[in-house]
């Protein structure tokens, strides 16, 4: 009983700085929007309008493509499934790993790309959010289930926290500045 106590303690050390590299990583990944969010608030006093709205198109870009790798380590941990629960369960968790990459594109797909339809910044935040949000609940789901690592799931949830107190602040930006 101690070998298999021991065993488990073994591997929880070896992963300990995976973990703690993809914490430090995860959160080092919200500076992007972390920026927008101050370029927007301090405009137009430090920088002009037009420079602000570059901050966002570049932060929405930055969230599509971390839509679409968050859609990726979905996709590898389908593929790395070993405890073969069903083909069903590996083929679902493919296909819905490229949903978020197909929501990002909705959120920086350009103005009246489809006619009659023009986004404006607010409304492409607003999907943005949302993706997050439930990516973040579909990945603490995961760990739950043990087709994640366990803490996995519980930043996931932590970092989409952070990333929406600052999507709140760009969008109340946005709201105040019209956009």
């Amino acid at each position: 009983m101690s070998k298999t106590v021991d065993a488990i303690n073994a591997a929880d050390n070896a992963l300990a700085p995976l973990e703690e590299r993809a914490t430090l990583l995860s959160y080092a990944g919200l500076l992007p929007f972390l920026v927008t969010a101050m370029a927007l608030w301090v405009s137009p006093f430090a920088i002009s309008y037009g420079r602000a709205g570059m901050f966002l198109n570049w932060e929405l870009r930055y969230g599509a493509l971390i839509l679409t790798f968050l859609g990726g380590i979905r996709w590898g941990l389908a593929m790395l499934d070993d405890k073969k629960v069903s083909d069903y369960v590996t083929i679902n968790q493919l296909t819905n790993s490229v949903v978020p990459l197909m929501i990002g594109w909705l959120a920086v797909i350009p103005a009246n790309f489809v006619p009659g339809i023009d986004p404006n910044f607010l409304a492409r935040h607003i999907v943005l959010l949302l993706a997050f949000g439930l990516l973040a609940q579909a990945d603490r789901t995961a760990s739950e289930d043990g087709f994640a690592p366990p803490w996995y799931g519980p930043l996931r949830i932590k970092v989409t926290f952070f990333l929406t107190l600052i999507f709140l602040l760009i969008m109340m930006r946005l709201i105040d500045l019209g956009w």
